[in-house]
């Protein structure tokens, strides 16, 4: 079963009128790491919300299962459990960060009405079959990674110092951390998610693409946001990508966000929680129709 963390929850409790928000990881962290996002979200909203963010297999506390059961079909299919176990089937939000993106997508491609919206940060969407070295660089990256370090504060210190992560909001660095690295029998820390764990969830995604995931984003009827930095870098391919992918959905819209890499979320938690806010005020809640490109220098918060 996946673990589900609540990550705030109704200030008044008047259940019948409370939004709930999914918030969906990327490979190697967890679902903690929203924390700051979710808080900066409640504080935002003039209602009442509740944020849970699950940990997907092998991911924070929830244990990888067999081999074979190991695909982003089956994250999908268990984030649809914990929304028909939560009695939120058509009444949640999703704001997915790349693997959380496309488990996001999936999960209402499989169960067409099953959220009010999806929110899309750079999901890993493959154009074609280079995709495949995409996912084979990154696994060889994730065996690489050190896993143990003598404390928290040791594997923070590390973390700070070296991008992308240097560019984390302290905060969700922090949170990163603390909530995803467990204490070792012998002494010191390890990630939760281990080298190997993250290593095959890339080779995994390459799956949506074998299975025609491509194909099937027309069918998505729900609004969509597809967001993106401006990192066009040759590791960034999601980003490269999102040009490609945006005018697939029915109800969607890029919008890119000047200064921010992969992790932008983390980046700029209080940005990208104002620019969920909108999607539920004005896409969701079936607001006033907004541009289907946007386009953000953060530098000079300006719109471009």
């Amino acid at each position: 079963m996946m673990e589900v963390h609540e990550l705030c929850a109704p200030r008044r409790g008047n259940e019948g009128e409370v939004l709930t928000v999914l918030m969906l990881h990327c490979a190697g962290f967890h679902g903690r790491v929203y924390r700051r996002i979710a808080t900066a979200l409640r504080d935002k909203f003039e209602g009442e919300v509740r944020v849970l963010a699950p940990d997907f297999r092998g991911h924070g506390d929830t244990a990888a299962g067999d081999e074979s059961s190991f695909t982003w079909y089956q994250m999908a299919r268990d984030l649809v459990e914990i929304v028909k176990s939560e009695n939120v089937e058509g009444k949640a939000v999703v704001l997915g960060h790349s693997l959380g993106a496309v488990v996001g997508l999936i999960a209402e491609i499989e169960n067409p009405g099953i959220f009010r919206g999806v929110w899309c940060f750079e999901p890993v969407l493959f154009a074609d079959v280079n995709g495949l070295k995409y996912s084979q660089f990154f696994s060889v990256k994730a065996r690489g990674r050190k896993s143990t370090f003598a404390s928290h504060q040791e594997a923070f210190e590390n973390f700070r110092t070296k991008r992308p992560t240097k560019l984390l909001d302290t905060q969700c660095l922090r949170d990163y951390v603390w909530d995803g690295f467990r204490a070792r029998g012998n002494g010191g820390v390890e990630l939760k998610c281990a080298p190997e764990v993250e290593a095959r969830t890339y080779l995994a995604g390459f799956e949506t693409f074998k299975r025609g995931i491509n194909e099937e984003l027309k069918d998505i009827t729900c609004p969509v946001v597809l967001a993106c930095g401006s990192n066009v870098g040759a590791e960034n391919v999601v980003s490269q990508n999102a040009d490609l992918f945006a005018g697939k959905f029915r109800r969607g819209r890029l919008e890119r966000y000047g200064d921010l890499g992969h992790f932008g979320p983390f980046e700029q938690p209080e940005f990208v929680a104002e620019r969920l806010l909108t999607f539920i005020r004005e896409d969701v809640a079936g607001g006033p129709s907004l541009p289907r490109y946007m386009h953000w220098n953060l530098s000079w918060r300006s719109k471009l």
